[in-house]
């Protein structure tokens, strides 16, 4: 999969996480940073970063109220 949709789904879990009031900072930050990295090396990302950022993501929904 490519970089592009590596930043969009990092932006599909915004809107759930901050209207829920979690602090997403470190996801924003570290999903940047990533990015950043791959667009020097001219590459997309590779499988241990889908990983980190899906587990990532799946943490902080873990923090989600349950309604």
């Amino acid at each position: 999969m490519t970089a592009i949709a590596f930043a969009i789904q990092m932006l599909n879990a915004l809107p759930s996480l901050i209207a829920a009031g979690i602090d997403v900072v470190s996801l924003v930050k570290s999903t940047n940073s990533a990015l950043k990295t791959m667009q020097l090396e001219g590459r997309d990302p590779d499988d241990a970063e889908w990983d980190a950022l899906n587990k990532m993501i799946a943490d902080l929904r873990a923090k989600l109220p349950i309604i």
